[in-house]
Order: C-alpha cells, then structure tokens, then sequence
C-alpha cells in the first residue's frame, strides 16, 4: 500500500525550490516521475485528474519512495492525495510503500506505478496552455523481490500539457502559453508573441490523421531562434505514455547545436537526412542526442505516427524541414547535404497510438508567424 506525506524538513523544501529554479526538461534516465494530465483539453465548467507514475528500470522489482513536486502554470488545485497546495504547484509530496518480504508484505511490483494524484479546473477560461511539470527531490526502488534494501536513482522530471478552451483555427485549436499572447491574421495562420524569454504555443490537432492529411506547423520569424522544443502529447487511451520532446538546439552559435530526444518507454532512436523528399543518410543513435554543426533551425515543424505492425514498432516521427539546403557535420557520418531532417522515436508500447496534441517553445524572437497545415487547408 502506498504512503503520502506532506511534511519535509525546512532543509528539504529548500532544496526543493532550488531545484525547481534551476530545472530545465531532462532526457531519458532509468527512472522517471511521469505527469498525465487526464485530457488534452479543458472547456468551461470541465475538470479533471493530474496523475503521477514512477516509471523505473525493468532490472529493479518495485517502487520504494520519492519525494517531488508539481509545478503548473495556473493556480487552480482542487485538491491533491498529499502535498501542500502552494499558489500554482503542489509542494513537500512523498510518497513510499512497504516491503518486507520475510513479514510476508509485498510492495506492489507495478511499473510504472501511480503514486499521486490530484484534481484541476482552471480558474479562468480564457484560452491558455497549462504546463504540468514534475521536480523530482528523491526516488528509491526495491532492487529485489527476497530483500527490503533499497537503491536510489536519479529520476527525470517530464512534463505534459492541457488547452484550456482553445480557439479555432483551421481545424486545429489554438491556446498560448504563459506570457505569450496571439492574433489570428488568416483562416490557417496566427501570429504569436512574447514578452518572455519564450514563446509558449499549444495546438489541438484535427481528430483524423491520415499520410495524405499529416498536420504540419511552420513558423516563421524574422529573428532566428535559438531553441525550438517541440513537445508531442499522447491520446490519453494510452496510459501512462510519457511525452515526447524534440528540442532543436542552437548554443553559442552553430557550431554547437543540435537535436535531442527525451521521451519514456524507448526502443531505439533514428535520425533520418532527406533532400528532396528522398532519404540521403539514417543514422541510428546509442544516444538520444545528436550534436552536429546546425547553421540554421528548420522553418518548418510536424509530427505524425507511424504503426508498423509487420515490424512490431510503433514510431513517433517528429520533422524539421529547413528553408534552404544545409551541409550539416555529423559524427559517425562526415558531411552530410540535405534539406531536412526526421528524428524516429521507436516505442515498446504495441497499442494504436496516435498524436493528440503539440506544444512548441521559441526562444530568440519576440514573435513568430504561424501557419498550420492539415489537408483541409493548402
């Protein structure tokens, strides 16, 4: 049976909101503190769950204990299973479950396991995007089923992402992050802008998806970003799926940039060099990142899901196209010309699995024009 505290020693909170300062999205560690808002989007008089799973390595037999925090972008809590509701973020949460084996007490060995809950509806209904984010303090496994030792592991925070009551356009709905502000200027297109250091941009795609109508987003500005995110969120009939994020990357220059992967529940990762709509390289990671001389971001950003069902796969695709061809140096592979990229996230889980919603995070420009494409609209 699982504990929830919400007492933690001065020190501890601290520490806590320490590491929430300096938390930035993680990649893909052995163990993980998954968030799952309960839909993609909210409308007026809705509520709904915010849940949290420990997701750890197969190698271990059970959760043991964590202590973490939620964060979110609005202060509208109507109650949580433990943890003190503090303005926007739920603060001083642990959890734990007993294991004692010689006692005949056997933790529950489910992976990944629910460990937190708790109930949201915005106060407002102005149309926003509501960023949900874990700050992970500590996380222990019961490394066997015989003994009631535990290990401690390093866990990564994710995130996941609601629309609350988005606008229509084209047929994707539309909600701005915090901070960022928007202007509908055509039937498919917007202008977004911040006067943050991020644009923060939330899409609801159309509900059917097919390779002839695949969901395309471009932005554009006159500013080149620094760093685009691209945040891809499950349907929720696949449960606990963890998000998928794409950050596209400029640091100190070109010379240093890249693409980096951090997504749960992942068989392989491939990166995929196209010039003309024909492949020109694939190349296969150990690592969820690829660093490579990028001198521009891709213009164009989508997403789509790929069921190979012959191979037993199911592929999360994320794509950027670039506005002009790009002689891009890549290790393990020399020089490779092309004119865009796709990054392959191949998942364990079998189920159909399909894409219900973007986020996109912009840094660099202070605005950004944004056309979005579905098939419905050229």
């Amino acid at each position: 049976m699982l504990r929830f505290s919400s007492s933690l020693s001065v020190a501890a909170r601290a520490l806590g909101l320490a590491a929430a300062l300096a938390s930035t999205p993680a990649f893909a560690q052995d163990c993980q503190l998954v968030v799952r808002a309960g839909k993609l989007a909210l409308y007026p008089g809705q509520s709904m769950p915010v849940e949290v799973f420990a997701r750890f390595h197969s190698s271990a037999h059970a959760f043991a204990s964590a202590q973490f925090r939620v964060l979110a972008d609005l202060p509208a809590w109507l109650g949580v299973s433990a943890g003190a509701i503090i303005g926007d973020d739920v603060l001083n949460i642990s959890a734990s479950q007993l294991h004692q084996p010689f006692l005949g007490v056997f933790a529950d060995a489910s992976n990944p396991l629910r460990i937190w809950s708790g109930a949201f509806q915005p106060a407002s209904w102005t149309p926003r995007l509501v960023r949900f984010e874990t700050t992970p303090l500590s996380f222990a496994t019961y490394p066997s089923k015989l003994t009631p030792s535990t290990a401690s592991c390093v866990a990564d925070p994710t995130r996941d992402f609601v629309l609350v009551n988005p606008i229509s356009v084209a047929r994707f709905g539309v909600a701005p992050g915090d901070g960022t502000s928007i202007q509908r200027t055509g039937l498919n297109q917007f202008r977004a802008q911040s006067t943050s250091p991020a644009i923060l941009i939330g899409l609801l795609l159309p509900a059917v998806q097919s390779s002839e109508e695949e969901p395309r987003v471009i932005l554009r500005s006159s500013t080149p970003p620094e760093r685009v995110e691209q945040t891809l969120v499950a349907e929720r009939t696949v449960l606990p799926h963890p998000v998928t994020v794409l950050a596209w990357a400029r640091v100190n220059g070109p010379s240093t940039s890249g693409i980096h992967v951090s997504a749960g529940d992942v068989r392989a990762v491939e990166y995929h060099f196209l010039r003309g709509g024909a492949h020109v390289r694939v190349f296969s990671g150990n690592s969820n990142d690829l660093n490579c001389a990028l001198p521009e971001l891709p213009i164009a950003y989508g997403s789509r899901v790929v069921h190979d069902r012959a191979a037993r796969q199911t592929r999360i695709v994320g794509s950027g196209e670039f506005g002009s061809e790009q002689t891009l140096s890549v290790p393990g592979l020399g020089m490779v010309l092309c004119d865009a990229i796709e990054v392959h996230v191949v998942q364990h889980n079998l189920k159909q699995l399909a894409i219900g919603a973007h986020s996109y995070e912009i840094a660099g420009p202070s605005g950004v024009n944004v056309a979005l494409m579905d098939g419905s609209v050229r």
